[in-house]
Order: C-alpha cells, then sequence, then structure tokens
C-alpha cells in the first residue's frame, strides 16, 4: 500500500476518534431542546436529513467532506438514541417500555450480522460505492416517514378540535396543548377517543 495513503487513513481514524465522542457530547444540549421542545416528527425529520445528507458526504472522496461526514455522523449518532427512545415511549407509552427497547435493540443487533455479508460484496466489487448508494437511496426513501408523522399529527389536531366543543380556535388549541403537557400518553389518548366518539 501506498505510505500516504497510509497516512492519510490513520489521519481520518484518528479525527473520527476524536470527533465522534466530542461531537455527540456538543450535540446532546441541542438534541435534548428539540425532543423538549419541537414535535416528535421534527425531531425524527432532521434524524432522517442527516442520515441522508451523511449517505450522500460519504459517496465522495475528498478529505474536507469525509471531515464534514464525521460532522453529521457525530450529530447523527448523538440524536439517534434519544429520538428512539422518545419515538418508543410516545407511540406505546412508558409501560411496556423496558421490554420494547429491549426488542429494537436485539432487532438492531441482529441487523448487524449484514455487515460481513455486505463488506464482502463490497471487497468483491473493489469498492463501497454501490454498497453506499443502496444504503443513500434508502436513506432518501426513509424521508418520507417524518412526512407521515407530520400528516398524522395534524389529523389527529384537526380531528381533537373539531370536537373540543364550544370555544374558539385558540381556546381550544390552549386546552390540547395544557392537555398534552399535563397528561400522560394515555390519557391524551382516552380524551382523544373521547372527542372522536363525540363528533
Amino acid at each position: 500500500a501506498d505510505p500516504g495513503e497510509e497516512a492519510l487513513v490513520s489521519r481520518l481514524c484518528g479525527a473520527f476518534a476524536w470527533i465522534l465522542p466530542l461531537g455527540g457530547l456538543v450535540m446532546t444540549g441541542p438534541v435534548g431542546a428539540m425532543l423538549d421542545n419541537a414535535p416528535v416528527w421534527c425531531s425524527v425529520l432532521y434524524l432522517s436529513v442527516a442520515a441522508a445528507a451523511h449517505s450522500a458526504l460519504v459517496l465522495h472522496s475528498p478529505v474536507v467532506i469525509q471531515y464534514l461526514g464525521f460532522l453529521v455522523f457525530a450529530y447523527y449518532r448523538a440524536a439517534l438514541f434519544g429520538t428512539a427512545a422518545t419515538m418508543v415511549s410516545f407511540t406505546f407509552g412508558q409501560d411496556n417500555f423496558g421490554k420494547l427497547w429491549g426488542i429494537l435493540y436485539l432487532g438492531v443487533g441482529l441487523l448487524t450480522v449484514l455487515i460481513f455479508p455486505i463488506a464482502a460484496l463490497a471487497k468483491q466489487r473493489g469498492s463501497f460505492r454501490e454498497v453506499n448508494l443502496a444504503f443513500c437511496a434508502l436513506s432518501i426513501a426513509m424521508l418520507a416517514y417524518p412526512l407521515w408523522l407530520f400528516l398524522a399529527d395534524r389529523a389527529a389536531c384537526a380531528c381533537a378540535c373539531a370536537g373540543a366543543g364550544a370555544g374558539t380556535m385558540r381556546e381550544k388549541l390552549e386546552r390540547w396543548h395544557r392537555l398534552l403537557s399535563e397528561s400522560t400518553v394515555e390519557e391524551v389518548r382516552l380524551e382523544i377517543r373521547r372527542e372522536i366518539a363525540r363528533t
């Protein structure tokens, strides 16, 4: 192997080893603020955009682009765990969180077994370019998920506001905002079912 290429690989590996933990540390605050203050679909959107951006960046070989890819991945990694935990909690509630989180990790762990055949395929082809293109296409396709969450969120709000009883739209929204901020997920679901039954 070319000594210059080996030095570049060593430099990139060293940079990644520093950027990943420090980037995660720096991004913890902004990720937490987003999860606390923004709708869930918004956090999932930023996560999905980061995944697609990272997949696109690894297709290019200039060193500056690789460093930018490391920074995006540091954000992605910091946001992934918090957003996944939030999605499991909001979707299924707290009662079964531990079991569902364990099933999620088991599934992801089993999927990591695919690293070996994917690496063998890339070695056979002589490049990771085709593998990276496939992951980039998959990441772009996954951008549909936050759009679906947004549309589902809008539909739920419209349904809730339509059946919220007398009062202005502002009063209805304030009532639902109070309910969402002061109640458990199960209480909110129960109230939405009641409103749907009334309409």
